[in-house]
């Protein structure tokens, strides 16, 4: 009678910890292959933000890139943009939430503007709350494209350079899944509920 007990409350603990365990991993693989939002394109009050914060200059095209410092994916996107120069006849500036001096130090050499900000301050300022995003504005400040960098999580290809040109020569270039991280505390409670993730 007590071993039956005992294996029974054995078992109780043993399915607990299993579907504790499923929540967290779960938890986990959302927080890290889930798509995540971002403003689109079509967001004229986006749009309006952005040419406010930027002062867009006529007839220059301008790249954005949100990269996080806590980010492994924005971290590798900013190691490929410090490997090569910003694209001709682009403004790039590379928005960095966090710090980073050695990394932003040596993309300032290379020539891109470099603002460096905190989680609240991408909100308020770009009103972008996850990264890595890439946009890029026309230089009359219509954005012309908002999405990530590759086609699936740390993709082999990061686009950017074929994007930017594809848009300098006057074409339509489709979305790309934003794969990253949340940066803004509400997008966090959103894909991370359990706070299990940095």
């Amino acid at each position: 009678m007590q071993i039956a007990r005992f294996n029974r409350l054995g078992q109780f603990g043993i399915g607990l910890w299993a579907s504790g365990m499923i929540l967290a991993v779960a938890c986990l693989m959302v927080s890290h292959w889930v798509i995540l939002p971002h403003p689109q394109m079509t967001d004229k009050a986006w749009s309006t933000q952005l040419n406010q914060t930027l002062a867009v200059q006529s007839e220059q095209w301008t790249a954005l890139h949100f990269l996080y410092g806590n980010c492994p994916c924005s971290r590798r996107i900013l190691s490929h943009l410090v490997n090569r120069f910003p694209i001709d006849g682009c403004r790039e500036r590379i928005v960095f939430i966090g710090e980073d001096g050695e990394m932003t130090a040596a993309a300032r050499k290379r020539g891109y503007e470099v603002d460096e900000v905190t989680p609240e301050g991408l909100k308020t300022r770009y009103g972008v709350e996850a990264a890595p995003l890439l946009t890029v504005l026309d230089p009359s400040g219509n954005i012309r494209f908002a999405g990530g960098y590759t086609t699936h999580k740390q993709g082999p290809q990061i686009q950017d350079v074929n994007i930017i040109h594809q848009l300098l020569r006057g074409e339509i270039v489709g979305d790309l899944p934003l794969f990253g991280c949340a940066v803004s505390n509400e997008l966090k409670s959103l894909v991370d509920p359990l706070g299990l993730k940095n």
